[in-house]
């Protein structure tokens, strides 16, 4: 009797072990994971108004216009 209780304890323990380190872990990766949209969020927003100004620059008429770099330049030729 006693041996089984032992047994059932240390078993126990061990489950309780992996429920911890995978809710760390998954805790972890929910972390990482916000992170990373955040990053994507301002990496698009950056993207969207150098497009909007390339395009406010085109509708008017600016010399300017985009190099093959991904910048903008009054050297570039149409």
């Amino acid at each position: 009797m006693v041996c089984v209780n032992v047994s059932v304890g240390i078993a126990q323990m061990f489950t309780l072990t992996f429920f911890l380190v995978g809710w760390f872990w998954g805790i972890a990766w929910g972390i990482r994971m916000v992170v990373l949209s955040v990053e994507h969020r301002k990496e698009m927003k950056v993207r969207r108004e150098r497009e909007l100004q390339a395009l406010t620059l085109r509708a008017f008429g600016s010399p300017l216009q985009r190099t093959g770099g991904g910048g903008l330049s009054i050297f570039s030729k149409k």
